[in-house]
């Protein structure tokens, strides 16, 4: 990416429960912009305390507002959390850009996280509630069918909806969609349909017809479990129907080799929603905008 772009200020979030796990990285990643003579900044967040995460993004955001105004924004190992939290400050702030996503070759083949913790409303992306309507819960399904029902355990909700990743990727038909589709069957209250979050939308057009359809007649909490390329999605959608909230379902535990090496790099602009679909974008696709932070 720093051969490509004219990066000219980089900005690394990392939590301090983690720091040490990412202290490698971190290192690395401040001779890589040394080298390039890019200016760098790295800022602790707290994994266990979203309101002081968000507090923290939120100050980073209004103090750079003037130094600001295009970004670069690599999703690839951002919690889904942090992601909504920028973009939210990102389009509130008026910054625009592009967003990267790169993807690894491969995952682990036994376990990627477990131990759920308590579902997150995302502050300020939490949507709204009234009384005497229905709970429905939208959840893009992942490896980890323990969060999943974390998330319907918590919400208790009226309708749960499973946008199930079927694309071809990772041996997701056997390791994501099969399983749920057993593990959930007979369940009266759930329904399903596929999705492919490295399609060129990103499910975005399935996702928001599914939302669009019970807008109104329902509190609607949408998760994203599964590729990190949904959580753009259901961003998107949010911006459409901001009453709909967004929550995250973080894991207190991590597999230490959860993924390996970097496949296809897929970009996009961080807020314009695509209406097309088909394959993912190619690696070579440009950003539309020069001179990214």
């Amino acid at each position: 990416m720093l051969a490509e772009e004219q990066v000219r200020h980089a900005y690394v979030f990392y939590y301090e429960e983690f720091a040490k796990r990412t202290e490698k990285a971190r290192s690395s990643v401040a001779r890589l912009c040394s080298r390039a003579r890019i200016k760098i900044e790295i800022l602790p967040l707290k994994y266990e305390n979203p309101v002081q995460s968000w507090t923290a993004a939120r100050n980073f955001c209004e103090g750079r507002r003037t130094q600001i105004r295009h970004v670069l924004l690599d999703i690839s190992t951002m919690p889904r959390d942090l992601i909504w939290i920028l973009l939210s400050f990102f389009r509130e702030l008026n910054v625009h850009g592009t967003y990267v996503y790169n993807m690894p070759k491969g995952y682990h083949s036994k376990w990627l996280s477990r131990d759920p913790g308590d579902p997150r409303l995302i502050y300020k992306l939490g949507g709204e509630s009234k009384f005497g309507l229905k709970t429905v819960l939208l959840v893009v399904t992942g490896f980890d069918l323990e969060r999943a029902q974390q998330l319907i355990d918590f919400f208790d909700p009226t309708e749960t909806i499973l946008a199930v990743q079927s694309g071809p990727q990772y041996d997701n038909l056997r390791m994501n969609a099969s399983r749920h589709r057993e593990f959930f069957r007979g369940s009266p209250d759930i329904t399903s349909f596929d999705v492919d979050a490295y399609s060129s939308d990103h499910g975005y057009s399935k996702l928001q017809k599914a939302i669009a359809a019970r807008v109104g007649n329902g509190n609607i909490v949408m998760a994203s479990l599964g590729p990190k390329l949904s959580a753009m999605a259901l961003f998107r959608i949010h911006m459409s129907h901001p009453q709909v909230g967004l929550t995250y379902t973080p894991s207190k535990d991590y597999n230490l080799k959860y993924s390996h090496g970097i496949g296809n790099t897929i970009r996009g602009d961080l807020f314009c929603a695509p209406s097309y679909s088909g394959s993912p974008l190619p690696s070579s696709t440009k950003p539309l905008v020069p001179g990214k932070l």
